[in-house]
């Protein structure tokens, strides 16, 4: 149950306070009502707003933990206690100064991992018609992302990524939007097929490999039409 986050006085404080608003919005949102996602959506939106001056600390009270142990016993009544991105107790007190949650009668869980989700991105719902044409949809980082912290979702992997996925992925990071950690997966695939980047030797693979790790994808997700000879270099 701990959050990574990079140690306070190693980057600018307004990204250290970016950051610690991501990491408290997020655990205020896993915290989850019995009722379903409407009461999560209905909790969070009661919380206290995050100020800017965020010292980088924030204390649960009166919660029930679900935590990940060998036991999986229910902590009931605790106050968990985050500083620097860190869970450090379920005990409390915490700091003085740090911000407050009052989670009686909710539950606090481990982030939860979606490992294989499409996020839209600006396009055409038809294929262009000449190779200029600019998008006709367009998509709201916010609005892709609000659902998963809503519902406890703190990782995600898309598994459709595309040159637009790498600017989604930075706008979470930079704090500009709240959302979950995004990895992302970038398309091999062969023959003719309509998506990612299609490849139909070993040496063309071995090109797909390097550019997408320079590109700055964190996975390949080689696809069905990749022939043997090219798949097994990707």
């Amino acid at each position: 149950m701990t959050t990574s986050a990079t140690a306070a006085g190693r980057e600018p404080r307004t990204r250290q306070g970016k950051r610690f608003r991501a990491l408290a919005s997020s655990l205020v949102g896993a915290l989850l009502i019995a009722g379903g996602s409407a009461g999560v959506c209905a909790a969070a939106a009661q919380q206290p707003r995050l100020p800017d001056t965020a010292t980088g600390s924030l204390v649960i009270e009166h919660v029930t933990v679900l935590p990940m142990t060998e036991t999986g016993a229910i902590l009931t009544d605790a106050t968990v206690v985050v500083e620097n991105g860190r869970i450090t107790s379920f005990t409390g007190p915490g700091p003085v100064e740090a911000l407050r949650v009052n989670g009686e009668g909710r539950w606090l869980i481990p982030g939860l991992m979606d490992l294989h989700v499409h996020l839209p991105t600006a396009g055409s719902p038809r294929p262009p018609s000449y190779p200029t044409e600019p998008p006709s949809v367009f998509f709201d980082t916010q609005d892709l992302m609000t659902p998963f912290i809503a519902n406890g979702v703190t990782q995600i992997l898309n598994m459709d990524s595309v040159p637009a996925s790498v600017g989604q992925r930075n706008e979470v990071a930079s704090g500009a939007v709240l959302g979950p950690h995004v990895a992302l997966a970038a398309v091999i695939n062969g023959g003719e097929a309509p998506n990612g980047r299609i490849v139909n030797t070993p040496k063309d693979g071995r090109q797909a490999v390097r550019s997408v790790r320079a590109e700055g994808y964190d996975f390949i997700k080689p696809y069905s039409g990749l022939d043997v000879e090219t798949f097994l270099v990707t």
